[in-house]
């Protein structure tokens, strides 16, 4: 919640108990109507993150922020923390660091591509980076690249 100079904060309150005919069942605080309510019915009850999104996003205020929600946000960047940050469903900024628009290129140039290297360039037209669907991080290592730029090599045996 939003907290603004002369706003009223109404609270509500209750528990929902959801049970499965598989025997799995919770309990959340808070107060839901029917809407949620028929919503819930028939959902997968470990699909808890897309239901948790889904509702969250049915319930935000006009002004965009979600109702009793606290955010997190991660400190840092790279393509670990885009996975981490797609996951958490109450994360909205990403951080891009030791960026410049007079320096353009920050990082090194380990992946293929200049979209994974969160560099100013990496972030789209409405503000957002994408998030690689391929296995580990989603993106393969410019191995050429880190080869050709290597200042020195350990092998342990």
């Amino acid at each position: 919640t939003v907290y603004r100079k002369g706003g009223r904060l109404t609270l509500g309150g209750g528990l929902l108990t959801i049970e499965t005919s598989v025997g799995i069942s919770g309990i959340a605080s808070g107060g839901i109507d029917s809407r949620p309510a028929q919503y819930l019915l028939g959902r997968n009850p470990l699909d808890r993150e897309i239901i948790w999104h889904d509702l969250k996003r049915s319930r935000r205020g006009q002004d965009g922020t979600p109702p009793g929600a606290l955010d997190v946000e991660l400190h840092g960047g790279n393509l670990a923390h885009r996975h981490i940050m797609a996951t958490l469903r109450n994360a909205n900024y990403y951080e891009l660091g030791l960026v410049h628009p007079l320096v353009p290129n920050t990082k090194p140039a380990v992946y293929p591509e200049r979209r994974w290297l969160d560099e100013l360039d990496s972030v789209d037209e409405n503000g957002c980076v994408e998030v690689p669907e391929g296995p580990g991080l989603g993106v393969e290592f410019d191995r050429d690249w880190i080869e050709n730029h290597k200042t020195g090599e350990m092998i342990y045996e």
